[in-house]
């Protein structure tokens, strides 16, 4: 396990029992269910409709990785047969399953269970037939946290159907101007350009820029601040539509396309903030 896997793994073991009562995380997953439930047709999937296909033969099964309590998993739920959630973080995973209990879901409904998919191999919690063959393998808002982000789309895409599996990441535009008052957002682009380009000098240059906003950024933050210690846990502070495009292609995905889906300021600490925006890209398993 790398350093970076570490770190991630005991800053949200620490935090699971408060993390879904956050203020803040609790607003960007309302927004977030908002926009999704509105994407559904864009996604592309035969989903099972809540209202009329009670006793249907049909299926839709979705895989969550880094599935945190299960905010993602709770929105797809009701338009799949089962939703499986996998994290890196035991705490994180119990949440998840305390959550789906709760709610009176059986396992077969809702469950997660502890294991690392960018490890190599993976972790054995994720072997079986129930993780693979998905209709949807989901990620929202974690490739930032993962040394090859690359690696994570291909991992992805390894779980579900070929031919008519998807994938689907929500992730950060990179960094986002501090601001300090001001308009403060820089230009931040669309991902579905007529040209790509190797990732290699694209990244370069990223993780000059995100080093240095970071670097700034833990300036106004002490190191046991949750919010200095969740920067800490970032290997990029976002992933370009662009990026994220390359790396599904390397995939042998097709279908690829991106929505933006809302931008806001975050305040990272009580002088500074930063414009994210968020967008999410969809990509379909070749044959």
């Amino acid at each position: 396990m790398s350093d970076l896997t570490e770190l991630n793994k005991q800053f949200f073991d620490t935090i699971a029992g408060s993390y879904k009562e956050s203020p803040r995380v609790t607003k960007l997953h309302e927004d977030l269910a908002k926009e999704v439930r509105a994407h559904l047709d864009w996604l592309g999937i035969d989903w099972v409709d809540p209202e009329k296909e009670e006793g249907s033969s049909k299926t839709v099964r979705v895989f969550d990785y880094a599935c945190g309590p299960g905010h993602m998993s709770k929105i797809f739920l009701p338009f799949a047969t089962s939703v499986v959630g996998a994290d890196l973080s035991t705490g994180m995973v119990e949440q998840y399953n305390r959550v789906a209990n709760e709610q009176g879901l059986e396992p077969m409904e809702m469950k997660a269970v502890q294991g690392d998919l960018l490890s190599t191999p993976p972790s054995t919690s994720l072997d079986g037939s129930e993780f693979h063959d998905f209709d949807l393998a989901l990620c929202s808002l974690a490739f930032h946290h993962f040394n090859d982000f690359t690696l994570a789309a291909s991992r992805l895409v390894e779980r579900v159907k070929k031919g008519t599996g998807k994938v689907l990441v929500i992730e950060f535009v990179p960094g986002g101007a501090e601001d300090h008052g001001g308009h403060g957002a820089g230009h931040t682009g669309h991902g579905n350009h007529g040209h790509t380009h190797s990732n290699t000098h694209v990244l370069g240059e990223q993780e000059a820029l995100d080093a240095a906003l970071k670097a700034s950024l833990l300036k106004d933050l002490d190191a046991n601040d949750e919010m200095g210690a969740a920067l800490r846990t970032c290997k990029h502070l976002g992933i370009s539509p662009e990026q994220m495009k390359v790396a599904f292609e390397a995939a042998g995905c097709h279908g690829i396309k991106t929505e933006i889906l809302g931008a806001g300021h975050t305040w990272v600490s009580q002088e500074k903030k930063i414009f994210r925006t968020v967008y999410m890209t969809v990509a379909t398993r070749a044959a």
